[in-house]
């Protein structure tokens, strides 16, 4: 379908970020880039840092390289960047990069239309807030349809507080409590209020207490069970505390049973263990001098009584509104799980917000060694217009052992991608192990159970158990860690938890494991409020709540579970975690939810809520699974992971190697927010080693880095339709709200299940979206480097450029409605934005079979705006790059009298030329802006609303 759709003018005022050294004498300074350029059109002014001359036009890259490799900042040269602001990367990457780009559009003496200055005033009529407003009001609209309530959690993540008439006055919870009609031959019931495992018989009248009691019961019942006779188990509404009874573990023995909440609330299934029965009283005297705080707000109790028990999770337990995960005690202050104790980005994160609740960064000083066992490298025969001549059509991985010192441990053995363009050699375990810090004693003992928190280059985040801190030099030395990202890169910002001395405002807890005494400051006025939060608090001990595990030949199946809260598992972001090759992130293979070896397990109107890492993870074999009607909230890593396994010495997932992988799993109308509140290279939906798959009207939101991550193209095939995403990157940046790589190409059948073995995906579709750029996202689709045989039609996106790509080939972005990209949604600043872009082009593709066509893309801009970015493009050559998007049949709505030129090596080129000479955008269309409300019944119209 083609949309031509109609729009209003609008310019704001971009802030200039930092501070542009003086002008240089004949030269003009454009806010927004702190660039200058000299009449004469051939010599640049200086680096936002130097205030130097950079002299001719052929060293003004130099300079610009010199001065990000001198303090770590992109502000200088990168007019066409999305890292302005950020650090640099790689000394040798990314700075030459963008700084190269510079360059280039100096010399076309075209790079005015980049820069992210101010614009002329907007026309009277326009009104930016309420074209910001109309697409948020959108979202609302459409996640009503999915979810089927009006979500005050969404409502407030679109902070549509702010907008005339979108006050709404009712919510709705999600999920729906719903009630369940027995369907199976056998009922057993169980109650934490009147039920008993060691007189109950399992009947209505003479219920067990626990779930593990019911499921050891039917195992031992010799009646059969299959799809004509199965077993229901009612589970009456209460608190169901798994910490000491272990996770409730399932096997192919468990097989066709129904799990089911009953009531008008959900039964709470949790990880740990009440502290209902535990007296407390206020810490001495002088451990209130010690720690600064004022009588009778610390209180303490001795757990011996547990046996030695170790934990770094607390929670207080109670509804949505009272619940809470309290904050291990840490400096400086903050709550992970809130705004002001994150590092928040804004505009592409520019700029980012880390309050006071983060420590400036640290230096690295030495690394962990960790050795290479074995390198793999060889070509494979990829189909396609594409064979053999991609730079990712090896499969090139080495394996890595464990650091020295870490063999207690349990770590893996790392299957890492091999060098690749600018990718560093790739690893997991070569980490720091060392930093600078600042010098001074802050007189913290037990320093050696500490954790650090470090941001990494703007990418994710890593943690580090300290080992000891050399308070005269201001060294801290790690005992290990940093693997949880796939990448390494620069320090950022970090924190430290676990200090008893930093236990200093109300909510923070610490545990002296040695002495088994914990610590807690109540969030409480009063002493009756102080004694009921520490009576209703409970200790994470377990990773997992429900764990079914089968195997390829006995898997576990037909189990399903009906209305639960999931809740309070222990963090996971010192264990073991895996880096699949083909992307740049690490995954922990387990969850609150753990399903392997299985299939058909369905989790239906579930809350899964304050998961210590994952909340759910469909690992290996786990086949045809639904998750449908959830809600997942506040997981300490992703929402949901669906990850698989192979033969990685050869890449293969057929044969004996076969059915090690998730596939026709649907995660379908789910509520999925607020993840990442521990690991920030997390997402709503990761998908790894996994295919064929139903990722269908979903409402994500609120992530630190993508809202869906497709790590690689494995088997594609996967339907991606009718979501909504929204405020991606909320602490990262260079990233999409749907990002996904295709480094390592993985051989697998060609329908899953069944056809012949191959090395090339099916492919994924991705349709009827609804994507809004904000925060630190670049991009709404981010195809990143080798992503392949994806078909994006008919999706609504915003505030950024529909589809970036980076290398690869069999890419279709066609048919979708594209709404200001290079507006911010938030801040209503408008600057340059793209259709969309294709970077590293041609070194290592030829025709390379991607399309962008039949899209229409509302532009606001002045003077001539850009509707592509295409790396390769070269105004120098007759005949067109190849390696690019085939452009054809597009429409650009742009302001009346606005150019549309395309940003080439040499000179822009002419939308018409762009048509005649080089055969592109044939039958394009160039129509003036429409109305708010005509642009917004046109997303309506691509999205069925």
């Amino acid at each position: 379908m083609h949309i031509s759709v109609m729009f209003l003018l609008s310019f704001a005022t971009v802030s200039v970020l930092g501070g542009c050294p003086p002008a240089p004498q004949n030269f003009t300074m454009y806010p927004g880039n702190c660039i200058g350029l000299h009449p004469d059109g051939q010599t640049c002014a200086p680096a936002i840092h130097t205030g130097e001359n950079c002299g001719n036009i052929s060293t003004c890259y130099e300079a610009a390289m010199k001065a990000c490799e001198a303090d770590s900042k992109c502000y200088s040269f990168a007019l066409e960047s999305e890292h302005s602001g950020t650090t640099c990367g790689t000394p040798s990457g990314r700075w030459h990069t963008y700084a190269y780009g510079a360059k280039s559009l100096l010399q076309n003496n075209d790079w005015v239309t980049y820069a992210k200055g101010s614009g002329p005033p907007p026309p009277p009529s326009f009104d930016v807030t309420a074209l910001i407003c109309m697409v948020r009001g959108l979202a609302l609209q459409a996640s009503e349809k999915k979810l089927g309530v009006t979500s005050q959690y969404v409502y407030d993540a679109l902070q549509l507080q702010n907008c005339p008439g979108h006050n709404f006055g009712t919510f709705e919870s999600y999920p729906h409590k719903q009630e369940y009609f027995q369907q199976g031959n056998i009922s057993i019931y169980v109650s934490a209020a009147t039920g008993s495992d060691t007189t109950g018989h399992g009947t209505l009248g003479n219920p067990f207490a626990s779930l593990h009691k019911a499921r050891d019961y039917i195992r031992n019942m010799q009646q059969q069970r299959d799809t004509e006779h199965k077993a229901t188990v009612f589970v009456e509404n209460g608190r169901y505390e798994f910490g000491a009874l272990g996770a409730l573990t399932l096997d192919e023995r468990d097989s066709y049973v129904t799990w089911v909440s009953t009531g008008s609330e959900m039964s709470t299934l949790s990880g740990g263990i009440s502290l209902s029965n535990f007296s407390w009283k206020p810490i001495s005297k002088s451990e209130e001098s010690l720690l600064n705080v004022p009588e009778n707000s610390v209180f303490v109790a001795d757990l011996t009584k547990l046996g030695k028990i170790s934990f770094s999770s607390l929670f207080r337990a109670g509804s949505r509104q009272t619940s809470e995960r309290l904050v291990r005690a840490r400096a400086p202050n903050g709550n992970p799980e809130l705004p002001s104790g994150q590092c928040v980005c804004h505009g592409q994160c520019d700029q980012r917000s880390c309050g006071n609740s983060f420590f400036n960064a640290t230096t690295p000083l030495s690394s962990f060694v960790a050795p290479t066992i074995n390198e793999i490298n060889f070509p494979v025969p990829k189909g396609g217009i594409v064979y053999g001549d991609d730079l990712y059509s090896n499969y090139s991985v080495l394996f890595q052992a464990p650091p020295e010192g870490t063999e207690g441990l349990g770590l893996p053995v790392a299957v890492c991608p091999r060098t690749g363009p600018g990718l560093g050699q790739g690893d997991l375990y070569n980490r720091t192990s060392s930093v600078q810090w600042v010098k001074g004693n802050r007189n913290w003992t037990n320093v050696d159970k500490a954790v650090a928190h470090i941001y990494q280059n703007g990418w994710g985040n890593t943690q580090y158990a300290i080992k000891a801190i050399d308070w005269s030099s201001g060294i801290i030395n790690f005992s290990y860690g940093g693997w949880q990202q796939g990448r390494s890169g620069r320090s950022g910002p970090f924190w430290i938890e676990n200090i008893f001395e930093e236990l200093n405002e109300p909510s923070e807890w610490y545990y002296q494991e040695d002495t088994q005494m914990l610590y807690v400051w109540p969030n409480a006025t009063t002493m009756e409020g102080k004694m009921d939060i520490l009576k209703n608090l409970s200790i994470a001990v377990l990773e997992s709540v429900i764990v079914v595990n089968g195997t390829v030949a006995n898997p576990a199946t037909n189990i399903e579970f009906v209305g639960f809260e999931i809740t309070e598992t222990s963090p996971t972001f010192l264990n073991a975690y895996e880096r699949p090759p083909s992307g740049d992130w690490a995954i922990h293979r387990g969850g609150t939810v753990f399903i392997q070896g299985a299939s058909d397990i369905n989790l239906i109107n579930c809350s899964i809520t304050r998961a210590g890492g994952n909340g759910v993870i469909y690992s290996r074999h786990a086949k045809n699974c639904t998750l449908t009607g959830s809600e997942i909230y506040r997981s300490g890593d992703s929402g949901v992971v669906l990850y698989g396994d192979l033969n990685w010495k050869t890449g293969d997932a057929t044969g004996d190697n076969g059915n090690e992988y998730p596939s026709g799993i649907v995660i379908k109308n789910n509520l999925i927010h607020e993840v990442g509140v521990y690991g920030k290279q997390t997402a709503c939906i990761f998908q790894g080693v996994s295919g064929r798959n139903t990722i269908a009207d979903n409402v994500c939101f609120s992530s630190p880095r993508s809202l869906i991550n497709i790590n690689d193209g494995f088997m594609g095939l996967t339907n991606i339709t009718g979501n909504v995403l929204f405020n991606p990157c909320r602490e990262s940046d260079d990233h999409g709200a749907l990002n996904c790589w295709d480094r390592t190409p993985m051989r697998h059948l060609s329908d899953d299940t069944h056809g012949d073995p191959t090395w090339t995906p099916g492919w994924t579709t991705i349709t009827k979206n609804l994507v809004l750029n904000s925060y630190g996202g670049s991009h709404n689709l981010d195809f990143d480097d080798g992503s392949e045989y994806m078909n994006a039609t008919g999706n609504v996106v915003a505030f950024a450029e529909c589809c970036k790509g980076n290398y690869g080939s069999n890419r279709k972005c066609n048919n979708n409605l594209i709404i200001t990209p290079g507006v911010d949604g938030y801040s209503g600043s408008v600057g340059h934005g793209f259709c969309s872009e294709e970077t590293n082009n041609g070194k290592g593709s030829t025709k390379a079979n991607k399309e962008f066509e039949n899209n229409t893309c509302v532009l606001l801009g002045h003077g001539s705006v850009s509707p592509y970015r295409f790396q390769s493009c070269d105004a120098t050559k007759n005949n067109f790059n190849t390696t690019c998007w085939t452009t054809q049949g597009n429409t650009y709505m742009v302001a009346n009298g606005t150019q549309v030129q395309v940003p080439c090596k040499g000179g822009s080129i002419d939308i018409n030329t762009w048509s005649q000479k080089y055969h592109q955008d044939l039958g394009h269309k160039v129509e003036n802006l429409p109305t708010i409300n005509q642009l917004e019944t046109s997303a309506k119209t691509v999205l069925d609303l």
